[in-house]
């Protein structure tokens, strides 16, 4: 028998060993395609991390030193007239990464203003910019998630101060970053700085006066200022010798630059904020202190107009002197206008008549105030040099009783009466402690209601019911009324105010039912035959005041409206054929008595017959759309009617108000802004 080969052991083992490994790797080859498969069902995201500010910065040059916080940081002053580039920068970051960042949005704005950081942009306290991912820094790689951002805001000079002092101290300056990222996650960061105050302006560097003969006056040389800072502005001015004039004058001299000179004093310089004003009622310039220049220059508001002011400049050349040229300096300081603060008594000085004060004037220039009784024909003259301390110079009898107005020149006062005759005199107050009287005329049959002065030559004057009236003053000592220049108006007068030749005269007719007040406009260009322009119905049982505010010109009409409440109307009369009202304001329930602007305020006196209420008010004026009263006090302790009290100045430093029924001179202390061209503080009392 053939022999059958062996089927031994071992090969049945490594059979069994092969198909073992070819298990064991099938069975090792589906765990790690499973594993893997595990793997990547198991791996984990974060969610969306929203966006970060980590730091910010507001600063003067790019990537400089912050000027913030508010109260740590120095805050930035603006340059003078033109703009200044302020940085904002500072870190964002993204957990997600910087490319998740999707853009920031930078505000700096004024905290108060309405909106907030979604404010509207303006140029005095708003500005907006967005960022997006092209302007941040350093977002090089997926696995970068910090970057850095800064841009720049160009801000005008006149962009708004937060600074102490300033209108907005009590509030400051936002920079305000927003970032978003692509999620939509968005994160705010902000930081506080203040913008400091620049009181400045810009004005011609020389005053030509041209050839003046000796003994003459030059022309009024129209000085125009332009602001160039941030603040309303007004100026300190000082006249100073030329400091290239040999040999070396008394300070303030104008001298000559020939051999042999002569000085003119600095007083013949003369100021004034009206193109109009003679030169005995413009301001002298001192050699020896600042006297105050109310410029009344308001605070920019936008790119296109700068505001500006126009004063006016003459010469009073000697009767005798050297011909030749001569020359000073002028040096004008700008200053920020102050904000109105509360109103104090400072003092007050008593009558010597019981009759009590019926008008009175402060002249702000010589420190004098002028006071006349109810009935007791004198006329007290007060030296206010030290308003806390006011002194009786002297008191001058046989004036005028029953006093309605007092004017004032410079060298003469104008005193009216509503006696039937002799109701118009005129007094030299050149030498104050020594007033006299110059003459007596009866202007108008019936009483003398009001009184308008020129400062040249006219008075113009209202009564006897329903009289216009011009007086010439060209002679002190000899008055006249102008032929011709008699109108009669349709219903009774009580008051007159003026701007050059253009009169203003308020009547009233109380017969129709309801009563109704109305303001006529009068061309007195030619004083022989005055025409009436324009005529416009306004509140009833009203005082009338004229002033301009910065270069506009308008008259104030305190009365009653037609809800019988009392208020401020203020009536453009930049077109003397146009009268319009472009602004209105309560005040109280008590009868308005007397009115005066300084700058860009309007103080209002009133007879203050309520019991507990104030009657002295200021209201600021400067935007007519938008009156509002400011400050508010009450003086004296009468309760009746018949209590008046009456506006006699205002100055930079005090409101002065004389008192009809208590007979008291009150002197109030208040830091007064002379903002706007307000012109010359005082005026004639009503």
């Amino acid at each position: 028998m053939p022999t059958q080969p062996k089927i031994t052991q071992p090969a049945y083992l490594l059979a069994g060993v092969l198909f073992t490994v070819i298990a064991l790797v099938a069975i090792i080859s589906l765990f790690m395609l499973r594993s893997k498969a595990d793997v990547t069902t198991q791996e984990a995201y974060p969610g969306n991390a929203a966006p970060n500010v980590d730091s910010l910065y507001v600063a003067e040059t790019s990537q400089g030193i912050d000027i913030g916080p508010a109260g740590i940081g120095d805050g930035f002053t603006t340059n003078e007239g033109a703009p200044k580039t302020i940085y904002v920068g500072g870190q964002l970051s993204d957990m997600n990464g910087c490319h998740n960042l999707m853009q920031a949005t930078v505000t700096l704005y004024r905290s108060d203003i309405p909106g907030s950081q979604s404010c509207t942009s303006d140029t005095n306290n708003c500005y907006h910019t967005t960022l997006y991912p092209e302007d941040f820094v350093g977002c090089d790689t997926p696995d970068d998630t910090n970057v850095t951002f800064e841009t720049s805001f160009s801000m005008p000079n006149y962009v708004d101060p937060t600074d102490a002092g300033s209108p907005y101290e009590g509030v400051n300056w936002l920079a305000y970053v927003n970032v978003a990222d692509n999620a939509e996650e968005q994160t705010v960061f902000t930081e506080t700085f203040e913008v400091n105050s620049l009181a400045a302006f810009s004005v011609p560097n020389a005053i030509n006066y041209g050839s003046v003969a000796l003994g003459a006056d030059s022309n009024a040389i129209q000085l125009t200022f332009s602001n160039t800072g941030n603040r309303n502005v007004d100026s300190d001015v000082i006249a100073l010798h030329d400091p290239l004039a040999q040999p070396t004058p008394i300070e303030g001299d104008m001298v000559s630059n020939l051999s042999g000179f002569d000085n003119i004093s600095a007083s013949a310089v003369h100021y004034s904020l009206s193109a109009l004003t003679a030169y005995e009622s413009a301001t002298a310039v001192s050699k020896t202190a600042s006297t105050d220049l109310a410029l009344g220059l308001l605070q920019q508001t936008d790119d296109l107009t700068i505001p500006t002011t126009d004063t006016y400049w003459k010469l009073r050349m000697p009767a005798s002197g050297v011909q030749g040229t001569y020359t000073n300096v002028v040096v004008f300081t700008a200053k920020a206008a102050a904000t109105i603060g509360a109103l104090d008594i400072s003092s007050s000085l008593s009558y010597a008549s019981s009759d009590g004060v019926n008008v009175s004037y402060m002249d702000v220039d010589s420190n004098s105030v002028y006071v006349t009784a109810e009935n007791s024909n004198t006329l007290m003259v007060v030296d206010m040099s030290d308003s806390a301390n006011p002194v009786e110079l002297t008191t001058l009898s046989n004036t005028l009783a029953n006093e309605t107005a007092i004017e004032y020149n410079g060298d003469h006062l104008i005193l009216s009466s509503e006696s039937a005759t002799n109701n118009f005199q005129i007094i030299d107050v050149s030498v104050p402690a020594t007033p006299t009287i110059v003459s007596t005329i009866t202007a108008i049959s019936g009483g003398v209601k009001d009184v308008a002065y020129d400062g040249f030559q006219y008075a113009y004057v209202v009564g006897g019911t329903d009289k216009f009236v011009i007086v010439d003053m060209s002679n002190p000592a000899s008055p006249t009324v102008v032929p011709g220049s008699t109108l009669t108006i349709d219903y009774p007068v009580t008051g007159v105010e003026r701007f050059g030749s253009t009169v203003y005269v308020y009547a009233m007719d109380s017969v129709s039912s309801p009563a109704h007040g109305y303001l006529y406009t009068i061309n007195a260009s030619t004083p022989g035959s005055p025409v009436i322009l324009d005529t416009l119905q306004t509140h009833t049982d009203a005082k009338i005041f004229a002033s301009t505010v910065g270069e506009q010109a308008y008259v104030f009409v305190a009365g009653n409206n037609s809800d019988f409440a009392n208020s401020i109307q203020m009536v453009s009369a930049q077109d003397p054929s146009n009268l319009g009202i472009v602004g209105n304001e309560s005040i109280n329930t008590n009868t308005p008595s007397s009115m005066k602007v300084y700058g860009n305020y309007l103080y209002v006196t009133d007879n203050g017959e309520e019991v507990g209420s104030d009657n002295i008010h200021v209201l600021n004026i400067s935007d007519p759309a938008n009156i509002s009263i400011v400050a508010s006090t009450r003086l004296g302790a009468y309760n009746a009617a018949g209590t008046v009290y009456t506006l006699g100045g205002v100055s930079l430093t005090n409101v002065y108000v004389s008192g009809r029924a208590d007979g008291v001179y009150y002197v109030l202390w208040a830091p007064t802004p002379p903002v706007g061209g307000g012109g010359k503080a005082g005026g004639g009392a009503k």
